[in-house]
């Protein structure tokens, strides 16, 4: 039985309700009407969950049964919206004024709800205070584990709802990405051309130019997300989804540790250089905790029709980090291999306690205009909107994880009642985004496993001949990521032949590419043993690579007699700072000018500023 003090605990939250509550609450309970003042009232609704607990389990609907049972086995604090989220169902109110139970209030019950016995409303939460729980505990069976469950076989095509109106719009293909297979060789690949000095990014906000942008979009397999619709359509409505991978490597190098911004431009760290030399695989799971932790950069900023971020908003947005770690815990425990629909994928992760908050006041977000489009109330689709851009953008890029989407034209899954979407095609241009799925690298790199088996090559589809070309044999011809990888170094010379071509091979080179990945992929893929003719047009390759040893910014200096420029590149001195050209030309390093200056003073001449 429980103590005089422990009782009075318990009672402490009715006495913020007013009389006629705590009367409609107890007649509504069927306690006899033997008191009359506000303490008599509380005293005998104590007296009835004490003696009687079962008589008042009894009497709550499913849901509210389901409330206290969340309640008592989490510690008494539990969100409305992890309710609604584990039972797919409105979540009765509870609150200190007093409490409609939605999920019976369309019958006509009428309030208060009898959760109010037990529970109070703490900032969208029901709190139920530590005697309460003594009390129900042994009369309350643990609520069931919450579980997701995806589909192995996807749809082919999805038929989006007009957001306004009940009228069905044209079924779109739907497209898969397979980060699994590609992250790795674009990881490699974005690495050389940071190694490259190759992609600049801004001083400021550390991402990637336009120019990094496109050098990036060409490393990519098999080319960016397909997130632009029919030309037709897209003529119509203008507004381009724009790149994403491409966008984010830059930024997800820097996040892993592996790159850092000096004067405009990536350079690899000693842990970068480290990952490029060893296996990618062993170095993306030591690192991903450095990514999820990161706060440089924050996905939200990539949803650009969401503004106020900028702004006074951005003092209100919440942690990154705080974002990011309780999405990845959830998508730690997908079932691999399955593929999970976007909202069950959301309401899983907020049913088992991982639910987050992209800010702490939405009256600062907006779409089009700050005084008509702002936010409030909005929470979930604002939440849903940062965690397709950080599945797709993110965990996608580096290949955690394989995506099913299509173009996100006119779809406007979230926010579709929101002020101002008419002026948009889409609020992010992740809005297409369907179905996720766990892979093996992921579920490697989230801990889920303690080794990787990177998947074996698909069925070998291709043959080397010694005249340099490139046969495809299989009977459905080459997957489009193949075709891309393979047009990187060759040129389709009819409908199944390609030929080794050198300068696309110099031009993938060029942007960060490998001759040992080539190689790699021609070995993996062909019926026969590379050609020694083949083995040697890549060897040549190679040699003439590694022959250009670096590039130096550099000065080139004329004089008017060769004789004086002779002298300069002789003397003991001067010829440290610089190397005669002929013709009367000298070649100055930039990092020796002020100093070869100096000496050309005291040879008597003077370089022009």
């Amino acid at each position: 039985m429980i103590g005089r003090q422990a009782l009075a605990e318990y009672t402490e939250h009715l006495e913020e309700l007013r009389v006629d509550i705590l009367k409609a609450l107890a007649k509504k309970l069927g306690i006899a009407k033997k008191a009359t003042c506000k303490a008599d009232v509380i005293r005998e609704l104590g007296r009835f969950l004490v003696e009687k607990p079962k008589e008042y389990l009894g009497q709550l609907s499913e849901m509210e049964r389901g409330v206290v049972a969340e309640s008592v086995h989490t510690g008494g604090l539990v969100s409305y919206a992890q309710i609604q989220a584990k039972y797919d169902k409105p979540a009765p109110t509870a609150n200190r004024w007093g409490s409609i139970d939605r999920s019976r209030h369309q019958s006509g019950e009428s309030y208060p709800s009898r959760l109010l016995l037990v529970v109070h409303e703490e900032r969208s939460s029901y709190r139920m205070s530590d005697p309460v729980v003594q009390i129900l505990s042994p009369y309350v069976e643990k609520p069931p584990v919450v579980q997701v469950r995806g589909v192995t076989e996807l749809p082919d095509t999805w038929v989006p709802k007009r957001p306004w109106g009940n009228e069905s719009m044209e079924a779109r293909d739907i497209r898969v990405h397979l980060g699994e297979k590609t992250a790795l060789t674009e990881m490699a690949q974005v690495l050389r051309l940071v190694q490259a000095g190759k992609l600049k990014v801004s001083d400021k906000s550390r991402r990637p130019t336009a120019t990094a942008v496109r050098l990036v979009g060409q490393a990519l397999i098999g080319g960016d997300f397909d997130l632009e619709p029919p030309e037709g359509y897209s003529r119509q409505y203008g507004e381009e989804a724009g790149p994403v991978r491409a966008q984010a490597w830059p930024v997800l190098v820097q996040q892993l540790g592996w790159a850092r911004c000096r004067k405009g431009e990536l350079v690899l760290s000693t842990v970068g250089k480290a990952a490029l030399d060893g296996s990618l695989a062993e170095a993306l799971a030591r690192a991903v905790d450095n990514f999820l932790n990161d706060e440089d950069f924050d996905e939200l900023n990539r949803i650009n029709h969401i503004r106020g971020q900028t702004g006074k908003g951005k003092r209100y947005l919440t942690s990154v980090a705080e974002r990011k770690l309780p999405i990845a815990e959830a998508v730690a425990q997908w079932p691999v291999g399955e593929w999970i629909p976007l909202d069950v994928a959301y309401r899983y992760l907020v049913a088992i306690g991982n639910g987050f908050d992209v800010s702490e006041n939405l009256m600062t977000l907006y779409l089009g205009e700050a005084q008509y489009g702002y936010l409030s109330g909005q929470k979930g689709g604002v939440n849903r909107q940062y965690l397709r851009a950080f599945l797709m953008e993110s965990l996608a890029t580096l290949g955690l994880v394989d995506i099913a989407y299509v173009y996100p034209h006119h779809s406007w899954p979230d926010l579709s009642d929101a002020w101002g979407t008419d002026e948009h095609s889409f609020c992010g241009r992740y809005d297409g985004l369907l179905y996720v799925r766990l892979n093996p690298l992921g579920a490697y790199c989230l801990g889920v496993t303690e080794t990787y088996e990177p998947p074996l090559p698909a069925e070998k589809t291709l043959q080397v001949l010694p005249t340099q070309e490139i046969v495809s044999v299989g009977e459905e011809g080459l997957s489009a990521g193949d075709r891309s990888r393979l047009e990187l170094f060759a040129v389709q010379r009819s409908d199944r032949v390609w030929g080794l071509d050198r300068d696309r091979l110099l031009d993938h080179l060029e942007s960060g590419g490998s001759l040992d990945e080539i190689k790699q992929f021609l070995v993996a893929h062909s019926i026969n043993d590379l050609p020694q003719t083949v083995l040697d047009f890549l060897e040549s390759a190679a040699r003439k690579v590694d022959a250009v040893l670096g590039v130096e910014d550099s000065i080139l200096i004329q004089f008017k007699d060769s004789t004086d420029a002779a002298l300069v590149a002789r003397d003991a001195k001067a010829k440290k700072f610089c190397h005669l050209a002929g013709g009367g030309y000298l070649v100055v390093p930039k990092k020796n000018e002020q100093a070869f200056r100096t000496v050309l003073k005291r040879l008597g001449f003077i370089l022009p500023r």
